[in-house]
């Protein structure tokens, strides 16, 4: 039977390796999943010194992958934070240490997120098309009925619109400095362009603004009068 150690260095292995699915960089994607193999050997011979070895080397590759924009800022804080516990539970030898539920961890809607207002969750997708289901056949359709199916497909596409916009919205409240490369990665089925047409649209609306002249150190923030409010 598996240790608590060990399912929480499962858990944490697991989740570097999904992680590593989306970074391109072949040498630092591997690193990363040898540290996370490392800290799965460590806890199956119960060796703490080695857990806290093996933890502290995975800790320092998270951030300098988060610093360059290799994986997104919520998510390295949630495997940060479970990194942080695992040595906590380590030191005080204290085997009753929290699961991380992975299926909340790579949740399919960040909408669902935005709702349960859960900090732990990382959102990984939100789905950008418009759920209509069609069953009319479109040769004995009058135009009437064809009038109708358009009309539908379009409020369906604005509703799938406002929440994507509404979920960004809930990153931006949760993350200090927002980088595009942040939200790339939360929602994985939406592209760059509309990405980014978001946050031009919040900046017009003077719910956002820009820092930076452009390159990956540009962020965006919520204004003072929104935060405040």
């Amino acid at each position: 039977m598996l240790s608590n150690f060990t399912k929480k260095a499962y858990e944490i292995c697991y989740a570097v390796f999904r992680l590593g699915d989306g970074i391109q960089n072949t040498d630092l994607r591997t690193r990363l999943e040898n540290a996370g193999l490392d800290l799965l050997g460590a806890s199956s011979i119960n060796d703490n010194s080695s857990l806290s070895s093996s933890l502290s080397h995975l800790e320092v590759l998270i951030l300098f992958s988060q610093g360059i924009g290799k994986i997104g800022y919520i998510q390295s804080q949630v495997l940060l934070r479970e990194i942080g516990n695992f040595n906590s539970a380590i030191k005080k030898n204290n085997s009753a240490i929290s699961e991380l539920n992975l299926e909340e961890f790579f949740q399919d809607s960040i909408s669902q997120n935005a709702e349960s207002k859960s900090k732990l969750a990382i959102p990984m997708a939100i789905d950008n098309k418009a759920s209509v289901s069609i069953e009319t056949n479109q040769d004995e359709a009058t135009a009437g009925e064809k009038d109708k199916e358009n009309s539908a497909m379009g409020s369906s596409s604005e509703r799938s619109g406002e929440a994507r916009q509404s979920a960004v919205m809930n990153i931006m409240r949760q993350v200090q400095n927002c980088r595009i490369k942040d939200l790339i990665a939360a929602f994985p089925g939406v592209s760059e362009r509309t990405l980014r047409y978001d946050l031009q649209k919040f900046c017009e609306e003077g719910t956002i603004e820009r820092v930076g002249t452009g390159g990956p150190g540009t962020y965006y923030q919520l204004k003072s009068s929104v935060t405040s409010g």
